[in-house]
């Protein structure tokens, strides 16, 4: 067993910087589709708490999507977790058996997309997220826990272009427990 340290950004309104910088900590909720919940979509890594990892601008970038640049706070988190419990899909082995299990799994991911009907999500990040969730409920029945999932990913810069080319890494926290601490980032260094 080895524990990996990660430091990861999460950029949201200053009301809600509050709430996860406080004692109640971020909502990290894993329960959705698979519990007959398709009101709560997943994101690109599946269910949980989303961060940049080691990239404090990519959280500011994100939540400006939402939210005036005057009410963003990014928030410094610092994760401790056993590297036997991260799926790491920047890693290519990990991907190829990921994406075997998408394929060889199509008609299912299709039939849960089906179910969400119209979504706020673009349907290749949704279609990913069931892929993910499906992939780590295949995983919990080899009794692998995965407390975070990693991936490279595109965010939109300032004009709103959608590459193919990732500019960062995601970090999916699925697991409070591994959080160590959580802190304020100071945005005069955005």
């Amino acid at each position: 067993m080895s524990i990996e340290e990660y430091h990861g950004f999460h950029g949201t309104d200053i009301s809600n910087a509050q709430k996860i910088i406080g004692k109640s900590g971020p909502n990290v909720s894993i329960s959705g589709f698979l519990n007959g919940n398709y009101r709560n979509e997943p994101g690109n890594f599946g269910y949980g708490f989303y961060t940049f990892l080691g990239d404090p601008q990519l959280a500011f970038k994100f939540a400006k999507k939402f939210h005036a640049a005057e009410n963003i706070q990014v928030c410094s988190v610092f994760c401790k977790v056993d590297e036997n419990n991260v799926l790491d899909l920047r890693h290519e082995i990990l991907k190829k058996q990921f994406l075997s299990y998408a394929q060889s799994n199509e008609r299912a991911i299709v039939n849960h997309l089906k179910k969400f009907g119209k979504t706020s999500n673009k349907p290749e990040v949704l279609t990913t997220g069931i892929a993910v969730e499906l992939f780590i409920h295949e995983l919990r029945k080899r009794n692998y826990h995965v407390n975070v999932v990693m991936g490279e990913s595109y965010t939109k810069e300032r004009y709103g272009i959608n590459l193919t080319v990732p500019n960062g890494t995601e970090m999916n926290i699925r697991n409070k427990d591994i959080i160590k601490s959580i802190e304020r980032y100071e945005k005069e260094e955005l």
